[in-house]
């Protein structure tokens, strides 16, 4: 992952992550530490404060992922699917929705409610 951040470091690419806390399930948040160490970014994702590495399944997750990593939240599920697709969207039409970013509506009322916290790099 550091040589990969290293290439995109230098680009304007926008790179967005949806991450948990750190747990013994995902290495201490190796990757989220990784990411924020290696860009200099003003934004680069939010953390779900009480998230599972299973959060990105959903619906669809197994046991094995909730023995090793814990339920996730119904409200962690709808933020991280709301963010990913909505980020997602915004890069591939450049474009920027502001209500999924810092100072729009729907993403400080998960920061204010506790659900996120933002992620930047160093």
């Amino acid at each position: 992952m550091a040589t990969g951040l290293t290439g995109l470091a230098a680009t304007s690419l926008p790179l967005r992550t949806v991450s948990s806390p750190p747990y013994l399930a995902n290495s201490n948040a190796s990757g989220t530490v990784e990411l924020t160490g290696d860009l200099d970014r003003d934004f680069l994702g939010v953390r779900l404060t009480t998230g599972s590495h299973c959060d990105a399944e959903g619906a669809s997750t197994n046991i094995l992922c909730t023995l090793t990593a814990g339920t996730s939240k119904a409200q962690n599920v709808t933020a991280l699917q709301t963010f990913a697709v909505n980020w997602t969207l915004d890069a591939v039409d450049g474009t920027t929705t502001a209500t999924y970013y810092p100072g729009g509506a729907y993403y400080e009322s998960l920061l204010t409610g506790g659900v996120i916290a933002t992620l930047s790099g160093s």
